[in-house]
Order: C-alpha cells, then structure tokens, then sequence
C-alpha cells in the first residue's frame, strides 16, 4: 500500500476530472478519481488508510455530492474535505461547511487557487487536525465562517 497522501477527485466530469488529477500529479501529489458516488465509496475503502484529502464537487449527474460529505464527515476518521463546485452560493457554502466540508471554492478557480486549497487540506489532515473552517472564492479571497 502507498505510503504517500493521496487526494480523491470526486467529479463526473471526466475532462475536469483528468485535469484536477494531472494538476495535483505535476505538483507531485498523487490522486484518484471516482465519478459518482458508487466510486468514490470504493476509493474510500480501498484507500482509506492513504486518503488525506477529498475534492468533491457538489452536482454528480443525479447524485449529490453533499451526501458524501455528510457521510464521510458522520465516520470521524475522515480525509479533509473541500467542496469544488460551480453550485456554490452562499446558503450552499453554508450547507456544505454544516454538513461536515472543511473548505468550498466557488469553480471557476485558476490552477493555483486550487492547489492551493488542496494544499491547506493536506496540511489540515496531516497535522490531525481539519482547524477552522473556510470559505474560498475567487473574486472574494479567503475568509473564515
């Protein structure tokens, strides 16, 4: 088993998907990809042991990305959660967050925004600890809730 972090990207898009993935790769982050939740389910068992980070957008087809959310938060061993989504509005920030997401950024986002994002997950998770909780947007900068 990989001893490396590995970050889940939970998107149906299968061009957002593959792009997450080889953004996190070039920074050497390793990550895996589920398109729905069925996958990402499995990702989380199968790797559970390695998963530090999630990405998880919030519209998956007909499934709800927010139900991930609230189950892998409800287990308490949790990888750290961001909430990448083009749905995000104020009250769905503030659902996310209250269903256990530990930061949501509005897409679109540029490249670095993101790793960043990722990044300040990977730290939270690493260090044991999600800390507070954050929204992010582009246009908005970063601020607590």
């Amino acid at each position: 088993m990989n001893a490396n972090p590995i970050v889940l990207i939970v998107e149906d898009d299968p061009f957002v998907r593959t792009a997450l993935c080889r953004l996190l790769d070039r920074e050497g982050i390793a990550s895996i990809g589920a398109a729905g939740l069925a996958e990402a389910r499995e990702r989380l068992a199968r790797h559970g042991d390695t998963l530090r980070a999630a990405v998880v957008d919030i519209e998956l087809g007909a499934e709800n990305g927010l139900d991930l959310v609230k189950e892998v938060h409800q287990r308490g061993t949790s990888p750290s959660i961001l909430v990448f989504s083009a749905s995000l509005d104020g009250a769905s920030s503030e659902e996310a967050i209250g269903l256990g997401a530990d930061e949501v950024l509005a897409k679109p986002a540029t490249p670095e925004a993101i790793l960043a994002a990722v990044r300040r997950r990977l730290d939270a998770a690493g260090s044991g600890t999600t800390g507070e909780r954050l929204r992010t947007h582009p246009s908005r900068g970063i601020r607590t809730s």
